[in-house]
């Protein structure tokens, strides 16, 4: 029995080494990419969140692990070992499936580290509160759970790109509002 908590505190502690922004970044451009979020909020999540995400320490380590993964294809397909770039969507796939897929980062996260990233500062269930959403999966409240850190992640990470999108555009407004200079070489 002793075995298992070593392990447990492994996967916990890594799910917290990935619960960090610059891979939220990654995990939410794709909810946004994929949500109702319109093309104008794509766009500038891709331009601010994205970017900012795939140069973090995180995205570096995952566009490695998403390079890996395409030698990996490529390998067992017959070819040689991958050596192009991967794309953009590679990357943010790989990213999802380590947060969300099976045995993925949030499944090994206490409730309370969700219910703290997501600002939530009501009470929660000392029944669930210190336990891993996968101690808990069979509780229907763990289905809404991952539901609502979805689209959290999606309406902040949306809005954010918007809010940058919006600083950059005011920004641009100094070469257009300046006033010209004398150019008396005519």
């Amino acid at each position: 029995m002793t075995d298992e908590k070593p392990d447990n505190d492994a996967a916990y502690n890594a799910a917290l080494d990935n619960f960090n922004d610059g891979m939220l970044d990654l995990v939410g451009a794709k909810i946004v990419e994929e949500g109702d979020y319109g093309k104008r909020t794509n766009s500038a999540s891709y331009a601010h969140i994205y970017t900012r995400g795939v140069n973090s320490d995180s995205g570096k380590g995952i566009a490695g692990k998403a390079h890996a993964l395409k030698s990996l294809q490529v390998v067992a397909k017959g070819g040689r070992a991958y050596s192009g770039i991967v794309s953009d969507g590679e990357i943010v796939d790989v990213a999802y499936t380590a947060m969300f897929g099976e045995g993925g980062s949030f499944y090994n996260l206490k409730i309370s580290d969700i219910a703290k990233k997501m600002n939530y500062e009501g009470e929660i269930d000392p029944a669930i509160s210190d336990k891993s959403v996968h101690e808990v999966a069979n509780d229907p409240r763990v289905a809404e759970l991952l539901k609502s850190f979805q689209e959290y992640l999606g309406d902040t990470k949306g809005s954010e790109a918007l809010a940058l999108n919006a600083r950059a555009n005011s920004r641009s407004l100094e070469t257009v509002l300046k006033k010209p200079e004398n150019n008396n070489s005519q």
